[in-house]
């Protein structure tokens, strides 16, 4: 009988260390939390990325969703601030005082203050563990002072470099660097451009979180401003697709409507063009020379984020990081219709897409941009 015990414990010991030992293998095995960037476009339309249909050379974007899943039916609102209180917030933009941003004396809804029992996404992921970096526009600031409670670092951010709202690409004026100022960054620097920057920043975390919080996983909300106008890019960008849309927006909604048919991602019909608009062939051929310079500036600024994408991506490789990484790629709202002419104006004679320029898509290359859909930036409909 004493045998049999001795045998029995030598047996239990064995069974309970192999227990151990699978049950060692399997915490091992169970992946870490994921790191979770968010890439945010800005007035970009839905068949603007190579993946939606698009002409426009996206090929970082392009491979992301060819290794993902693309979106066909995904709920935004109409608008750049309520879409990024909605994102942020999980809440609907009236929920939150975000519907528009009139001010704190506004009726309840449209105050632009976010009230702080509305928790965003930063202050939840920290909770459990999260580093949190913001880099590009935040547009969820109220008007008011400048330093206050509505702003990245008092939101959930550990560390944020952004514009409070769109401006000038090649020297912005309003723009952070956590709670500092800095100078317009244009007046040193005559290549800066906004795009390549947020870039820049948005890297320059994910070495500093590698060196310092290597043990943390991390959340990166990078909002772009591109393609929102003024349609302002790189002159050698521009330089690339000149000449690309002379065909005009008729036929490139015909074209990008193809691609999507063909590619299965898209079984709907064409819409009529906005009645706004008018037929391509009706232009002069000077007319025609300076909208192929517009729309050639829109898809230099898409181009220009498809490149930060790819050197992120690089970054996350080279941190052993990317197979745990969440990449979320989306735009705040469709492609904007607005002529508008703020900040430092358009100087006539202007170079397509430099500093002293200011131009907006407008309608016949916005309606092309959101194909196959009938409307633009600011219509809420289904």
């Amino acid at each position: 009988m004493l045998k049999l015990n001795q045998y029995s414990l030598v047996l239990i010991l064995v069974c309970f260390s192999v227990v151990l030992s699978l049950l060692s293998e399997m915490a091992s095995a169970q992946p870490a939390s994921p790191n979770i960037i968010v890439i945010l476009a800005d007035d970009m339309g839905f068949s603007d990325l190579g993946c939606y249909g698009s002409e426009i050379e996206t090929p970082n974007i392009d491979a992301l969703a060819a290794n993902g899943l693309k979106f066909t039916q995904f709920y935004n609102t109409a608008r750049c601030w309520p879409t990024r209180a909605a994102l942020m917030t999980g809440f609907y933009p009236h929920q939150v005082n975000m519907a528009m941003n009139f001010g704190p004396k506004a009726p309840a809804g449209y105050t632009g203050l976010i009230p702080p029992t509305a928790r965003m996404i930063p202050e939840l992921l920290k909770t459990v563990g999260y580093s949190t970096y913001h880099v590009g526009k935040w547009h969820l600031n109220s008007r008011g002072p400048l330093h206050n409670e509505t702003w990245p670092l008092a939101r959930g951010y550990d560390h944020s470099y952004f514009m409070l709202q769109q401006d000038n690409f090649h020297n912005p004026k309003l723009l952070f660097d956590d709670k500092q100022r800095i100078a317009r960054p244009g007046d040193q620097d005559p290549d800066y451009y906004v795009t390549t920057a947020f870039t820049n920043q948005a890297i320059r975390r994910l070495k500093e979180h590698q060196q310092h919080d290597s043990d943390k996983p991390f959340f990166l909300y990078l909002a772009h401003t591109a393609p929102h106008f003024p349609l302002h890019a790189k002159a050698e960008d521009v330089a690339k697709y000149l000449g690309k849309y002379r065909m005009g927006w008729d036929e490139l909604r015909i074209r990008r409507h193809q691609k999507q048919l063909d590619s299965g991602l898209l079984n709907c019909k064409l819409s009529e063009r906005d009645p706004a608009s008018v037929p391509w062939e009706t232009l002069t051929e000077e007319e025609q020379i300076k909208w192929d310079a517009r729309m050639a500036t829109y898809a230099a600024m898409i181009d220009r984020i498809d490149i930060g994408v790819g050197r992120i991506v690089e970054q996350l490789k080279a941190m052993n990081a990317f197979e745990n990484t969440l990449i979320f790629v989306l735009s705040d709202n469709g492609s904007s219709a607005e002529y508008i002419v703020r900040g430092d104006g358009h100087q006539p004679g202007a170079a397509p897409g430099s500093r002293e320029s200011y131009r907006c898509l407008e309608v016949g290359w916005s309606n092309a941009a959101n194909t196959p859909f009938r409307e633009h930036k600011m219509w809420t409909y289904e």
